[in-house]
């Protein structure tokens, strides 16, 4: 039997009314989605990955929120949206690979399994 997350964060609820809207597939994933399903206190930190470009509906996430903050990675094709005191990591799905010299990954886009 599959036990239902019960999910309150109206934060959540907001970005998915946005992504719905936009035509746009997003899901939340991470240490937030982590903890919930361990039953632990979850933190402001919500990591979101989206099918399509994640800067771009990070910036639509911005204009959604009075006073939120974007920073974007464009090299990792990452954006932060800061509302309040929540952080908010929005990355289009995407492929890593990384070369034996370095950590730093070699990013391209993906699909949803490829980032999971």
């Amino acid at each position: 039997m599959t036990e239902r997350l019960s999910i309150s964060e109206p934060i959540l609820f907001a970005i998915g009314d946005l992504a719905d809207e936009q035509g746009i597939e997003a899901y939340a994933v991470g240490g937030y989605v982590r903890d919930m399903l361990l039953g632990r206190e979850h933190k402001k930190d919500i990591d979101i990955t989206v099918i399509g470009d994640g800067v771009a509906f990070a910036q639509v996430v911005e204009k959604s929120f009075a006073g939120a903050r974007l920073v974007v990675f464009e090299k990792f094709r990452t954006a932060m949206v800061t509302i309040g005191e929540t952080q908010i990591e929005i990355v289009g799905a995407r492929k890593e690979s990384y070369r034996t010299t370095s950590r730093k990954p070699i990013v391209e886009e993906g699909t949803l399994t490829d980032d999971l």
